[in-house]
């Protein structure tokens, strides 16, 4: 018999018999540690294309040395991140591997192995720089963010807060330089977004006619720098005629200052942040000097990326077309899906949503932490496969029903050369997950396993293009697909030496949610790198809901996934929650 690789035991136990519970069952507190002997082995590349892969993992985890019995997800990797790993081995090996090869080979030779029986060449549409005449069409994703935009144009609900603490000598001067270089060289915050007879398009301004400069403040002793962040990031824009972006330093103090910037939506996505943090302080180090960033042109812009998507999803009309086949699972997919079930909230719901949130966080133990990872590995899936599971089980409990759906985010940048781009790329999927209550867990978590590495192969569509599809023709016509949101982030915030500073990110509150419960799950690790427990951060519509029961709610989540790992073969209806 020959089995996947990750599902070979790294080491092997003898045991003279297996602790039991007092019910029979398998006790694995008990189960002895077993001894790596120095730790994991180190397997080399045999071939090119197990090198290949084995230095896409390592660049996108940020790790030194992959074995190729090692797994992508073991590694860290997680769900946003596997998109843009399956883009770079695409790039580099000139295939056709789909992200459903990465959840079900894991490992790097096991990925090999499809990647070799996917050669591509010539069949995938280039994304390529493209000479514009005139405003393109916005790309699919930014449809909805341009739509609510233009319902209210105040509202801070589709805005991108960032907010970096600067610590040490800074040039403001340089600041504001290093400013309008990012703006120059990211597209996206250099456009509006007007109206035509032919839909909303992205018409990219000059930068001799970007006004947009660096704001100064000084915080006097009584006033939070947080809440003027806060404060600033709030302000509407009107994305047909306003820049998607502005900026302030505030001054704490001669040597402490908070950069705050504020993005729409429709122009950049939560993985924007990291290359528009990254190119700020690149550009700021050349400016310091007295030169422009000498950094190399982008390969693609985001101009050529929504024409280059247009034209790979085609059209609905035509059978052959992606977009008619991604419509297609679909409405197979979530065939018959009931409309969202009615959570006890504790207000009635409002007519018209005032949009406000507020959030509660709950702090996870490193143990627990470390017990998912080893249930989702003896299980031969990911930590977010387990932490779906069971939040779906808590939900349907709650709802008094036998199904639940998210939603959840998907990277949408399915090509190596958007990794860098500040733009919208991201994706939400459905994640529908059934509960009979006489199976076990650990069968709830295969059933989600294979339902979200189906879901994560077809991430082209927009929510709101699927829900146009999925509810046009029922009767639950108008309702929307899920009203919860779910992610599972990693929390690790490095703070950066440059220049004399030292560089941290901040997080900011803007008192907005766009659904009812948004469940934010995230990692964090220590500075050797092991796991250190996680923050469950739960955003709640105030018009819904009050703080305790989120606080109940995120307990029995908890306590959920605390008996869980201890015995996946808990039957789901036996499992009692307070």
């Amino acid at each position: 018999m020959h089995l996947p690789v990750h599902m070979v035991p790294s080491v092997v136990v003898v045991l003279g018999a297996l602790p039991l519970t007092a019910n029979g069952k398998l006790d694995r507190k008990a189960l002895p540690e077993p001894e790596f002997g120095g730790g994991r082995q180190y397997v080399a590349p045999a071939d090119p294309v197990e090198g290949i892969i084995a230095g896409v993992f390592a660049e996108v985890l940020g790790v030194e040395q992959v074995s190729v019995t090692d797994g992508f997800f073991e590694l860290g990797g997680n769900s946003l991140l596997a998109t843009r790993v399956v883009a770079r081995i695409n790039d580099e090996l000139d295939s056709d591997v789909d992200i459903r090869a990465l959840f079900e080979a894991q490992s790097v030779r096991g990925l090999a192995e499809r990647t070799e029986q996917a050669t591509s060449a010539g069949k995938r549409l280039p994304l390529v720089r493209r000479e514009h005449d005139g405003p393109v069409p916005i790309a699919p994703a930014q449809r909805r963010m341009w739509e609510m935009n233009q319902s209210d144009t105040e509202s801070a609900q589709w805005i991108i807060p960032l907010a970096l603490r600067l610590e040490g000598e800074l040039d403001p001067i340089a600041m504001g330089l290093a400013l309008r270089d990012v703006i120059e060289r990211h597209e996206p915050l250099r456009t509006v977004y007007p109206n035509t007879s032919d839909g909303p398009v992205q018409d990219v301004i000059p930068m001799s006619e970007v006004d947009v400069e660096l704001g100064r403040a000084v915080v006097a002793d009584h006033e939070d720098v947080m809440e003027l962040v806060t404060d600033f990031c709030s302000r509407g824009f009107d994305v047909t005629t306003d820049l998607p972006v502005r900026a302030v330093l505030f001054e704490i103090g001669p040597k402490d200052h908070m950069l705050a910037v504020a993005m729409h939506h429709v122009s950049a996505d939560g993985s924007s942040a990291a290359p528009l943090a990254r190119d700020v302080m690149l550009a700021y180090h050349a400016r310091l000097q007295g030169e422009k960033p000498a950094w190399s042109p982008l390969p693609v812009r985001y101009r050529d990326y929504a024409v280059w998507e247009h034209e790979l999803l085609g059209t609905m009309a035509d059978e052959t077309s992606l977009m008619f086949s991604e419509a297609e699972f679909w409405r197979s997919a979530l065939a018959d899906l009931p409309a969202p079930p009615e959570l006890p909230e504790d207000y009635p719901r409002p007519e018209f949503p005032s949009m406000r949130g507020d959030g509660f966080i709950f702090e996870v133990s490193r143990d627990l932490h470390g017990r998912i990872h080893e249930l989702a590995h003896h299980q031969g899936v990911t930590p977010f496969m387990v932490l779906q599971a069971a939040l779906s089980l808590v939900l349907a409990r709650w709802a008094n029903s036998e199904e639940f759906t998210t939603t959840t985010p998907a990277a949408g940048r399915p090509d190596r050369d958007l990794g860098d781009l500040v733009g919208m790329f991201v994706k939400h999927l459905p994640m529908r997950v059934k509960v009979d209550s006489q199976q076990t867990f650990a069968a709830l978590v295969q059933d989600v396993q294979s339902y979200a590495v189906a879901a994560f192969a077809h991430v082209a569509l927009p929510l709101d293009w699927i829900t146009d599809v999925v509810r046009t023709t029922t009767p639950e016509a108008g309702q929307p697909i899920s009203r919860i949101g779910f992610s599972f982030q990693n929390l690790d915030s490095a703070e950066i030496q440059l220049s004399g500073l030292k560089i941290s990110g901040n997080s900011v509150d803007l008192g907005t949610t766009h659904v009812d419960l948004n469940f934010i799950v995230a990692e964090r690790h220590d500075d050797a790198g092991k796991k250190d427990g996680m923050v469950v951060r739960v955003i709640y519509a105030v018009d819904l809901f009050k703080a305790s029961t989120v606080e109940k709610l995120i307990k029995r989540y908890v306590q959920l996934l605390e008996s869980v790992v201890v015995d996946p073969d808990l039957v789901v209806g036996d499992i009692e929650l307070d």
